[in-house]
């Protein structure tokens, strides 16, 4: 399953400008994460696993991206929660 979000995360990564990818985790899962530029806008994505489930998190927002828009890609990694736990 981890393979398979990688490969999908770098396959979202083909039309990007500056794309990065790099290991992350999700929910305390391991996971993938890409963020890059295409034209006037900013992509974040995670993909993460939990057993053969895969779970995938986009944001994309206008660049230069606001301090509320960084704020709230934050918070959604950090309040994720996989498999209905509390």
């Amino acid at each position: 399953c981890l393979a398979a979000a990688d490969e999908r995360i770098a396959g979202g990564a083909a039309g990007l400008e500056r794309a990065r990818r790099h290991p992350t985790r999700l929910a305390a899962r391991p996971g993938q994460a890409l963020e890059g530029d295409q034209g006037d806008w900013h992509v974040w994505a995670v993909a993460a696993c939990d057993g053969g489930v895969q779970y995938r998190i986009f944001l994309t927002a206008a660049t230069p991206a606001a301090p509320e828009v960084l704020e709230l890609w934050r918070g959604l990694l950090t309040s994720a929660r996989i498999g209905g736990e509390a």
